[in-house]
């Protein structure tokens, strides 16, 4: 009994590998604008996010004196799986396709905020990935970039855009990649052939 239960634990993680490289589920409007995305992987949790222009004082509880989704310890990965997961395709290439960004401009930048600025507390501190047409110019920044939480973003020299970030709903399954990649089927098949095995295996032990 704990060979079979292994093995069929075995089993299904191999099948569970089959989402491994899952992507974030692209909100779109009418027009083929980018709103948002849902089903975000950050670190081990899912995250839903709305794109909006504004001040931080106005869209983010944390600016208002609430509290931020994201803290010092995680707010990077938040602006990496933007990149990563969400900013696929046309929307990585062509800025201006996200809500909100200023085709004008020469980046798209996803502000994330993480905390009330301690030295000067009209501020917010935030990390942000930024959206460029040019591949090579696309970036995350570092943890010290600020902003007035009250401030009119269209003085920026970039086209600020804040990503509004909610945990995903606990109804809310993540997305599962249409097309697993190669290696993920030698993976699930592997898995499968070590199951069947066992069993057979089982099956021919004679019975005393």
């Amino acid at each position: 009994m704990k060979n079979y239960r292994s093995t069929l634990l075995f089993g299904l993680a191999m099948l569970a590998s089959v989402g491994a490289g899952a992507q974030a589920l692209q909100q779109v409007n009418a027009d083929g604008k980018l709103l948002g995305a849902t089903g975000i992987l950050v670190g081990t949790s899912y995250y839903d996010v709305v794109f909006k222009t504004g001040t931080c004082n106005s869209l983010i509880l944390g600016c208002a004196g609430g509290s931020f989704v994201f803290g010092s310890h995680n707010v990077t990965a938040a602006a990496q799986a933007l990149r990563d997961q969400v900013f696929t395709g046309a929307f990585d290439t062509q800025p201006s396709m996200t809500l909100g960004c200023d085709p004008a401009k020469t980046y798209c930048q996803l502000m994330t905020p993480y905390q009330i600025n301690p030295r000067n507390t009209t501020f917010f501190n935030y990390s942000a990935f930024y959206n460029s047409a040019l591949e090579s110019e696309d970036f995350t920044t570092s943890l010290t970039s600020s902003f007035g939480r009250a401030s009119d973003t269209a003085a920026s020299p970039y086209s600020p855009v804040f990503a509004v970030w909610s945990p995903s709903g606990p109804n809310v399954l993540p997305p599962v990649s249409a097309v697993p990649e190669a290696q993920t089927y030698a993976l699930l098949l592997a898995g499968l052939g070590v199951v069947g095995a066992m069993a057979r295996r089982r099956k021919a032990v004679p019975l005393h």
